[in-house]
């Protein structure tokens, strides 16, 4: 347990409680500690912002926000995208769903990558 005080912080933010790494400054960036069940959200978010970037531009995008998302789970988001077909890859569809949440450490989410 004090390991994890050493580590993180509790910042309260719209009455509720939000898990952020410890800040050496004030003034320094929040980076949230994600639950597993947001994890998804967080990737999609990136995903779209991006304009269904590559892992590069995501790892950029979530870097500065979330400190535990993984360029594992990173790559695993990209690797399902549709608009990569291209590249012979596809979207995090409701079909493939397993199949990510198995490759990338329990992501999930009902919905279609647009």
């Amino acid at each position: 347990m004090y390991y994890l005080r050493k580590k993180f912080e509790i910042l309260e933010v719209g009455g509720l409680q939000k898990v952020i790494k410890l800040r050496k400054n004030p003034d320094d960036g929040i980076q949230y500690l994600l639950p597993k069940s947001e994890i998804f959200d967080a990737l999609l978010d990136a995903h779209l912002s991006t304009g269904h970037g590559g892992e590069k531009k995501m790892r950029f995008f979530i870097a500065d926000m979330y400190d535990n998302v993984t360029q594992k789970m990173i790559a695993a988001f990209v690797s399902n995208c549709e608009n990569q077909a291209q590249q012979g890859t596809s979207c995090p569809t409701t079909a493939n769903q397993k199949h990510l949440r198995a490759r990338s450490g329990g992501l999930d989410r009902d919905g279609i990558c647009a």
